[in-house]
């Protein structure tokens, strides 16, 4: 019903193909959500955040670090779909390395994290608590 309506819509904005993408990403549908974001003609960086988001949740973690290289205003919600992503798929070594990037690239950390509810996602917490108790990674 959501796709009968889209394909009708004369005037669609960015909310509305994220809105679709978002969709197709929950009930699993990678490839229908990625050949709607990359006919998108405008992509701003919510829709490459729930670009980043449903790979990871679906497995595709290469398709999200390349998407995630590829997105050039990254914001924090980028840096922690993507932290996430590869702690909730195993790749704990990349997730701490790309953790201290984001330290690094000047993004606030502690407090964005808590400000977008990120402080209950377990990835993000077990990542953090890691990152602080191992010397070597603290002491950038």
């Amino acid at each position: 019903m959501a796709t009968k309506m889209f394909d009708k819509m004369r005037d669609r904005n960015v909310v509305s193909w994220t809105t679709m993408i978002n969709g197709y990403l929950q009930f699993g549908h990678v490839d229908k959500a990625e050949r709607l974001f990359y006919e998108m003609p405008i992509r701003d960086v919510a829709a490459s955040n729930s670009m980043i988001h449903g790979y990871c949740c679906n497995g595709r973690v290469e398709d999200a670090l390349r998407l995630f290289e590829e997105t050039p205003c990254r914001n924090v919600i980028s840096w922690t779909s993507m932290i996430s992503g590869l702690d909730s798929n195993g790749r704990h070594d990349e997730s701490l390395f790309l953790f201290k990037k984001m330290v690094g690239s000047g993004v606030q950390v502690h407090g964005n994290v808590i400000k977008i509810g990120f402080c209950f996602d377990e990835f993000i917490c077990a990542s953090l608590i890691m990152f602080s108790f191992d010397g070597e990674w603290f002491q950038w």
